[in-house]
């Protein structure tokens, strides 16, 4: 699956608004990305992230609450859906042995370009559970200071 979503002017904006507060929120905290990443900027990671979740959203017809410090407490769209972003140029879908056991994992590539309405690209999902993660995915990309995870490519990945 490759479902291409655009989001309006007004669905960017919330989005937009919604990832300044979470970065503020995290700023207010002293927080640090949990897994040794290390975002260029504000739009790299809360910005886009927040949209990919809206897309997502819009794409399955569920409503969006643009949620701040919930995560790991709730689902980013829906009862079980959690959005993952990839800016790789072979997206791969990142699940951590911590995450959510059960839930739908959403493999979403980013379309949007600077000046642009947002645009995203939902690549697929993964349901994930310990039990049946495959060993040739667990990985960490080659960076001693990342923990492991596994990568799941898009081709593995099940229809949304």
């Amino acid at each position: 699956m490759t479902e291409k979503v655009e989001l309006t002017w007004y669905e960017a904006k919330l989005a937009i608004d919604v990832g300044i507060r979470r970065c503020l929120s995290s700023w207010s905290k002293n927080l640090k990305h949990a897994h040794g990443y290390k975002p260029d900027d504000l739009f790299d990671t809360n910005i886009i992230s927040s949209a990919a979740e809206m897309a997502v959203a819009k794409y399955c017809g569920l409503y969006w609450d643009g949620s701040v410090d919930t995560f790991k407490s709730k689902a980013d769209v829906g009862k079980d859906i959690e959005v993952r972003l990839s800016m790789m140029r072979e997206p791969k879908l990142i699940i951590r042995p911590g995450d959510t056991e059960g839930s739908r994992y959403v493999l979403v590539k980013n379309l949007w370009q600077h000046g642009s309405v947002p645009k995203f690209q939902i690549l697929g999902y993964y349901r994930y559970s310990k039990s049946i993660m495959n060993e040739k995915w667990w990985t960490n990309f080659g960076k001693k200071d990342r923990p492991h995870c596994w990568a799941i490519p898009a081709q593995d990945l099940l229809d949304l």
